[in-house]
């Protein structure tokens, strides 16, 4: 299983923010492999193309590697905690935090 670094290395290559789903890391994949592909690149560039090519499908199995073996959380706070919007996530974060903060324990 690769380390944090060839993950972030990964997400990098393949234009990735820090959170991204299943579809983003596909799409991504694809929209490069058409970009880099070697069968369409110039004959100058095409040794350039296959370079990054593998680096793009290397990035792409480190992270289906990563995601396929993932640990996902079945708990009813969790599921619920997935199900909301980022925004709201967001919202109910500051208040939790916040209310902790003020309390001297």
């Amino acid at each position: 299983m690769a380390g944090y670094e060839d993950i972030n290395e990964a997400r990098l290559i393949l234009g990735l923010s820090e959170e991204a789903s299943l579809k983003e890391i596909r799409d991504a994949f694809t929209e490069l492999s058409v970009k880099y592909h070697p069968d369409k690149c110039s004959e100058t560039d095409k040794e350039q193309c296959a370079e990054m090519f593998k680096k793009i499908s290397h990035a792409k199995d480190t992270l289906k590697d990563y995601c396929a073996n993932y640990r996902l959380s079945f708990r009813e706070k969790d599921v619920r905690r997935n199900l909301m919007s980022k925004e709201e996530y967001e919202h109910l974060m500051r208040f939790y935090d916040g209310w902790w903060a003020d309390l001297d324990l």
